[in-house]
């Protein structure tokens, strides 16, 4: 009886390590992305090609539906393909194309919107090496960060679909990548009560364009806080300043002719990387009164310059600031 017992125990033992063998090798095939040697193929789903194995004590779904979802499940035999239908229902897909590679990022835009810039996150196990103009298929959870630009960070995969898109990227989403502010240079030739001239110097490959619109705010000096970020809008008599008490307020100058700001600039190319721009600000102001002044002219794009000055009561400008 005790003889028996011990044969038994030992069949037991070595269908366990026998088990637990067979799993290992299979584990790490199927994390390669090769097939399982150690059991068989039960069942081939119609959902894209899924399909499940049977080990010694162990199961295996390979998904790979038509949604896009591609990941490979290991468990006890009791798990089940519909475990995972939450799972499967949550991917979602971007066809995209690369306008920028980095390390661990791509700078992409949407194929049916390619105004709409988007960062994408690169999965860990990625060995794909990226190129710029290749369309790619992204398999993600459906998460967006709501941020400029938009970043996709539950990456799953990445699909490389064409090595070379034939849709031409956009101006402004080429400056967005390839220009920076760095190398801008703003200088002041004449700043007045009553006219401001700057020349802007760019040196990026793809230059900034400036909107010529711009506003001129006044510090209200009854509040002395800190300084608030400062939003500007067209409209007249706007007034911008961060919500709470203690806080200064900046009031756009009441202006006393309904000409739009864009009609009182002039704009000189001085050479292939200087612009010189001139705003008639009593044209559109009048002549600015004693007090704290901010000017504040937008590019087309992400870039905005602001000049801080003061207006003396003799009508002397001093404390000129520059800051783009």
């Amino acid at each position: 009886m005790k003889r028996g017992l011990k044969i038994f125990l030992i069949i037991i033992g070595l269908i366990i390590v026998m088990g637990l063998a067979f799993f290992a090798v299979d584990y790490f095939r199927v994390q390669k992305q090769e097939e399982p040697i150690f059991c068989f193929k039960t069942t081939t789903y119609r959902d894209g090609g899924t399909q499940e194995y049977l080990g010694l004590g162990y199961k295996i779904i390979d998904f790979n539906t038509s949604n896009g979802y591609d990941e490979i499940k290991i468990g006890t035999w009791f798990m089940n393909y519909k475990d995972f239908q939450n799972e499967m229902n949550s991917q979602s897909t971007i066809n995209a194309i690369i306008v920028n590679v980095n390390d661990n990022s791509l700078g992409v835009v949407r194929k049916d919107n390619l105004n709409e810039i988007m960062i994408i996150a690169i999965p860990d196990e990625d060995e794909n090496e990226y190129k710029e103009n290749e369309e790619i298929l992204i398999y993600f959870d459906g998460t967006i960060l709501e941020t400029y630009p938009a970043q996709v960070k539950n990456v799953s995969k990445i699909e490389i679909l064409n090595e070379k898109s034939n849709e031409t990227i956009p101006t402004n989403v080429l400056r967005y990548f390839n220009s920076s502010k760095d190398n801008l240079e703003v200088t002041a030739d004449n700043i007045s009560n009553s006219e401001i001239i700057i020349n802007i110097k760019d040196t990026n490959e793809i230059k900034y364009e400036f909107s010529n619109k711009y506003s001129i705010l006044k510090k209200n000096e009854d509040t002395s806080q800190e300084e608030p970020e400062i939003v500007v809008s067209e409209t007249s008599n706007s007034t911008s300043s961060s919500e709470g008490t203690g806080v200064p307020i900046w009031e756009e100058v009441s202006k006393i002719s309904d000409i739009e700001s864009r009609d009182t600039v002039k704009s000189d190319d001085v050479d292939e990387q200087t612009k010189r721009m001139t705003f008639n600000l009593e044209e559109l102001y009048g002549v600015l009164k004693e007090g704290k002044y901010e000017f504040v002219l937008s590019s087309t794009d992400t870039v905005t310059i602001r000049i801080y000055f003061e207006v003396k009561e003799d009508g002397t400008v001093e404390n000129i600031e520059i800051n783009v």
